[in-house]
């Protein structure tokens, strides 16, 4: 059986509510393996969101999700959860402001 994945993720409007931060933070035993910081120039709606995230998600994974709300139709093995934001998802939210900041695109894999 394949170890699983674990993934944050939040979702950020700029104020003016013209963009969308994403950052995605993929993690094991405590060290981030991936991040990924996502811009989109415009306000995506909650499906839009999940379904960005979606895109980023490696299966078997579990997913804590930050300003979104998950749907039942996300890719198969993939448990998805809404929790609040706080120290657990700062890394995640500090990469979904970069994205709002910088507007462009950044995904890494870090070596462990």
């Amino acid at each position: 059986m394949h170890e699983v994945n674990r993934y944050k993720a939040v979702r950020l409007r700029a104020y003016d509510g013209s963009a969308t931060g994403i950052g995605i933070q993929r993690y094991s035993h405590g060290t981030t393996e991936l991040i990924a910081s996502l811009y989109f120039d415009s306000a995506l709606t909650n499906r839009e969101a999940f379904a960005a995230i979606d895109e980023h998600i490696e299966p078997p994974a579990k997913v804590k999700l930050v300003n979104v709300r998950p749907f039942k139709h996300g890719k198969a093995d993939v448990k998805y959860i809404a929790v609040r934001a706080g120290i657990h998802t700062s890394e995640a939210m500090a990469l979904a402001r970069d994205a709002l900041k910088r507007k462009s695109d950044i995904t890494e894999i870090l070596e462990g």
